[in-house]
């Protein structure tokens, strides 16, 4: 069973999860709303990689990070969407 808390970073996996499960969802609604054609939009968390590319890639560690979707637009052209990420407890 994968433990919420990953000691060796020491951040919330839950945290990166819900991150990367918001985006496939936004990634998801603009395949359908622009009618891109994609097999499948699927999301790569940060410690796993992979080797066929997805649409959605997370980069998250304690101190922030980014999640990035690309789709296929027609063309040769890509859509790419950069979300920097803080934590929220950065101030204190």
């Amino acid at each position: 069973m994968e433990k919420d808390f990953n000691e060796a970073y020491g951040y919330m996996r839950n945290a990166e999860k819900k991150a990367l499960a918001d985006a496939v969802k936004l990634a998801k609604q603009l395949v359908n709303d622009l009618g891109i054609e994609i097999g499948k939009v699927s999301g790569t968390p940060t410690a796993k990689k992979s080797k066929t590319p997805t649409a959605v890639r997370a980069n998250i560690a304690p101190a922030g990070g980014d999640i990035t979707i690309a789709l296929p637009l027609k063309e040769g052209r890509e859509l790419h969407i950069y979300i920097g990420l803080d934590p929220a407890d950065k101030d204190k």
